[in-house]
């Protein structure tokens, strides 16, 4: 017993299934069903509605319609049949269909990713959502600009709720540029560059958020302790010099220092810190004769136990070594940064922030095989003037790198040992 629709295939002789809704109107059940697909009958869509009951007794009418999402399950009686249940269920794209148009999406050279979504299919070209698939039917992205071809030969918008429900901005793509591959590159590429468009419109700015710890690597404890006895070994070998041979550095060495020192903790992740990098000989010449001046200045009128401290290191007013290095980094920090609009942002533990940083700096100008100094002027504002920094921006040091000068000396000097630099409460 029951009633065969076109495209639908009886599950049993009391059931009828169907790609489609029920709906009652006068008492009498009406079938509503999508329009059929251009690659399989109705009943390989997404829409099934299951209808178990002996009342059939002609055959239904078969209007095209599209069906609202959702699963839901209607006790017949609302629909004036008692006794019976009518489920509506959302089924997967056919996988005739869904092997056919990825096949031909591939032999149109459009890379493609396959996503299950909504009970449909999402079609992906990297990170670019620019198709999907639902009840047998291909959708492109398209723009105000690109849907006007689709619009002019007769291709419809996806509406994902019903023709009574919003259209997306996906439309059907036609037949014949399905199963060309030429046509099919074009139109897939257009729709891949819309989605590439609207993925930039879309971002905007977003609160940080957390990620895993992936570049975590964990080390046997053996290989640990190895480990920092080595790394603190190595820096043992770091001297400071005031002799610096005029070999030149590749660029690139200082970069990837740079980069290293930037990787440095901040107050609240600010990153305070702005790095200038001089190998220009004429304005190392200029911050020499500046930075000379000030030490005059300073050797002149600083107090003796100052100078007494200072003078194991044999420094003086004389600075050739700011041009003899190949490179000056001059580091700035940056009281409080300037938004987009001009205001000002407060920048927190800067001192702190910007010392780590530079700290990161020095061990990576070793690590690489270079010597180092750091030269702190006082007054040191002419930097910022030479250097054409802006007002926000304070210089702290600067460090002089290269490499050291054939029979290069440092001075006779030890380090505290561990004892006297740590204390160890447990």
């Amino acid at each position: 017993m029951g009633a065969t629709l076109p495209g639908c295939t009886p599950v049993s002789a009391a059931t009828i299934v169907c790609s489609g809704l029920v709906r009652i109107i006068s008492e009498r059940l009406e079938w509503i069903i999508c329009r059929p697909s251009l690659y399989g009958p109705p009943n390989t869509g997404q829409r099934l509605v299951y209808v178990d009951s002996p009342c059939f007794s002609s055959s239904p009418r078969v209007f095209p319609w599209r069906v609202s999402r959702g699963i839901r399950q209607y006790p017949a009686v609302n629909f004036g049949i008692p006794g019976t249940l009518i489920q509506e269920r959302t089924l997967s794209v056919s996988d005739s269909f869904r092997e056919f148009a990825i096949e031909q999406l591939r032999r149109a050279m459009i890379p493609v990713r396959v996503k299950r979504m909504f009970g449909g299919i999402g079609l992906y070209s990297g990170s670019l959502f620019f198709a999907l698939m639902d009840n047998g039917i291909l959708y492109f992205k398209t723009d105000a600009e690109s849907e006007k071809e689709f619009i002019e030969r007769g291709m419809r918008a996806f509406q994902p709720f019903g023709d009574d429900g919003a259209s997306m901005h996906y439309h059907e793509v036609p037949e014949d540029v399905l199963e060309n591959p030429d046509e099919l590159h074009l139109w897939g590429n257009r729709a891949i560059d819309v989605a590439r468009k609207s993925n930039v419109k879309s971002k905007r700015p977003q609160k940080p958020g957390f990620v895993p710890l992936s570049s975590y690597l964990e080390y046997e404890p053996d290989e640990m302790l190895e480990r920092s006895r080595a790394f603190a070994s190595e820096l043992q070998r770091r001297r400071t010099t005031r002799h610096f041979s005029k070999r030149p550095v590749a660029r690139e060495v200082i970069e990837a220092c740079i980069e290293a020192a930037g990787t440095a903790p901040s107050g609240a992740h600010q990153q305070p810190w702005h790095f200038v990098v001089v190998s220009n000989a004429d304005l190392k010449k200029k911050i020499r004769e500046a930075a000379e001046r000030a030490e005059r200045d300073f050797y002149s009128t600083a107090p003796k136990d100052w100078l007494a401290a200072l003078e194991p290191l044999g420094t003086d007013a004389v600075k050739a070594y700011l041009e003899d290095a190949p490179y000056l980094i001059a580091v700035f920090a940056e009281r409080y940064g300037i938004s987009g609009n001009g205001k000002r942002r407060t920048h927190y533990y800067v001192q702190e922030s910007v010392g780590i940083a530079t700290g990161f700096l020095l061990a990576a100008l070793h690590h690489a095989g270079l010597v180092a100094l750091t030269h702190t002027p006082s007054p040191m504002e002419f930097l910022r003037d030479l250097l054409e920094r802006p007002i926000n921006e304070r210089p702290l040091m600067l460090i002089v790198t290269g490499y050291p000068a054939a029979g290069a000396k440092v001075p006779d000097l030890t380090r505290k040992p561990l004892d006297k630099i740590t204390t160890f409460l447990s």
